[in-house]
């Protein structure tokens, strides 16, 4: 909270120079808009002594292991409609009183966590800036979108190896023991 503090006061920009400063190659990796990790970054040099580029180069890399990407790549009309019945079912169960029991126990409305999906749908109801279908509809939608960023993220991934079917399904099931047992390449 106190690097964040500052950020506002003296600028995003002073902090990244002071990680610049501290460990250039991070710094190079992090660009000056990206807060959140600059706030990281700075927090990790503070508290352990050393720059975040020489703790990570003293890691030694996990050795013999196989790893195995899978995604599951359902329809769009089936996965759009899971996500809507899930929406329903989060507000059913209680979303509404959960957000409200945590700004009851001192969490306030700008707290970081709020803005994920869902908090933020259901904390704009609370303040009655939208009615529950509103905010249902609202997130419907933005889970969706969020949905569809995700799968296009992970296709960029060559490795990831689909299964096209509900994980649930015992053809899933299938098609992952088949993947799990097929030959792999030395070099993997």
């Amino acid at each position: 909270k106190r690097l964040e503090k500052v950020g506002q006061r003296r600028g995003f920009k002073y902090l990244h120079g002071w990680l610049e400063e501290k460990d250039p190659e991070t710094a190079r990796r992090i660009k000056p808009q990206d807060h959140v990790r600059i706030i990281r970054s700075v927090e990790v040099c503070l508290l352990a002594g050393k720059p975040v580029s020489e703790l990570q180069a003293s890691r030694n890399p996990l050795q013999n292991l196989f790893i195995l990407k899978i995604g599951l790549n359902l329809p769009r009309a089936i996965l759009y409609d899971r996500i809507n019945r899930r929406v329903e079912e989060m507000f059913g169960a209680g979303l509404m009183e959960e957000v409200q029991r945590l700004l009851d126990q001192g969490y306030g409305p700008d707290c970081k966590g709020f803005e994920a999906l869902g908090y933020r749908h259901a904390m704009k109801t609370l303040q009655g800036r939208l009615s529950r279908e509103e905010a249902t509809a609202r997130m419907q939608m933005d889970t969706r979108r969020y949905a569809k960023r995700q799968m296009t993220w992970f296709r960029r991934e060559k490795e990831v190896r689909w299964i096209s079917a509900p994980g649930e399904d015992p053809s899933a099931l299938d098609q992952l023991i088949k993947l799990v047992h097929e030959p792999r390449d030395a070099g993997i």
